[in-house]
């Protein structure tokens, strides 16, 4: 330009140089946020208004793809993610972020990243503490809810909207963490062991009839011995265990020798693994190739599928199947 060839026209100069610059491939300097905003993004979040209308100060003309800036400003080649950088400012800066208002057709990102950092903060040693001065389902559940909204005092957990598998509430933060810092017991459905004891009995029925829902099993008369799946007794010694101390019942070897059944693409098997960062590649896979079926197991952490959506997702995703695997179902039936 005149200006390049004749540098000292810039002293004479009212108004800056305005240079264009990619939004996606630059960011602005400090004091400002760096990543640059557009209108559009307010309007999905009106807590980025206050920070677009600083940085308007030296970001001028700010489009969808680009913007323009004085150049001797020090505008930095770079990149970083919105939700990510607007989280860690949020929260050093004490910004609160009401959760109800972040919806998950439009916020998706917002949430996965404010779980990601929750998780970054869980302590797992007082988190299993937690879990051990718990007594029961429910308190248990209070107990790590309130632990996971201590670790968030960014974000105020009122007015979720539950729109199925919401990682964004507390409760279902706590089904992830619980399943990734706490040592699930190995369940593995085709393994059959052997109940004895009281199970015709008053007090027995009702543990046998919670925890036989949609299992297999089969009752040998000859041996008075219910040959069940393995997670039977561990749903028995969890929701019941004075019946296991007791005595009342007693784990012994399975009277029948288990068969696993040709595979077959219908078969319900359970995806493990890194499940949180490819819930939605798990979830398009069985809508495309499973029959839509799909179904979360907090406790376990494992994704319960047919048999072609795994299959499919090997096919298709190599290098994200190598991040997950495959494990025995922890349900017999949809």
């Amino acid at each position: 330009t005149y200006s390049d060839i004749n540098a000292d026209v810039s002293k004479y100069r009212s108004t800056a140089v305005l240079v264009e610059y990619n939004r996606g491939d630059y960011l602005l300097p400090a004091p400002y946020f760096p990543y640059v905003i557009y209108d559009g993004e307010v309007k999905i979040n009106p807590l980025l208004k206050d920070l677009k209308d600083k940085q308007s100060e030296i970001a001028k003309q700010v489009s969808y793809n680009t913007f323009r800036a004085d150049a001797s400003l020090g505008i930095i080649e770079g990149e970083c993610e919105l939700e990510k950088s607007f989280i860690e400012y949020a929260i050093a800066n004490n910004v609160t972020m009401v959760a109800g208002e972040f919806k998950a057709s439009v916020h998706r990102e917002y949430r996965t990243q404010i779980a990601r950092k929750i998780a970054e903060s869980v302590n797992v040693d007082e988190f299993k503490r937690l879990l051990s001065e718990c007594n029961g389902t429910d308190e248990q559940e209070k107990c790590l809810v309130d632990y996971v909204i201590k670790l968030a005092p960014f974000v105020d957990f009122r007015m979720i909207e539950f729109d199925g598998i919401d990682e964004f509430s507390p409760s279902i933060i706590w089904e992830t963490f619980e399943a990734e810092t706490v040592s699930a017991p190995e369940i593995i459905p085709a393994d059959v062991v052997g109940i004895a004891g009281v199970t015709a009995s008053r007090d027995a029925s009702a543990a046998f009839r919670e925890s036989l829902k949609g299992r297999w099993s089969q009752y040998d008369s000859e041996n008075l011995v219910w040959n069940v799946q393995r997670i039977v007794w561990t749903d028995i010694e969890r929701n019941d265990p004075d019946l296991v101390k007791l005595g009342r019942l007693k784990l012994v070897d399975a009277t029948v020798k288990s068969t696993a059944p040709a595979e077959s693409p219908d078969d319900i098997v359970a995806i493990g693994g890194d499940t949180k960062t490819f819930m939605k590649l798990i979830k398009q896979i069985a809508l495309g190739y499973g029959d839509g079926r799909y179904k979360w197991d907090g406790k376990n952490g494992v994704w319960n599928v047919q048999r072609s959506t795994w299959t499919n997702l090997e096919r298709t995703n190599p290098l994200s199947a190598k991040q997950l695997e495959l494990r025995p179902a922890t349900i017999t039936k949809w």
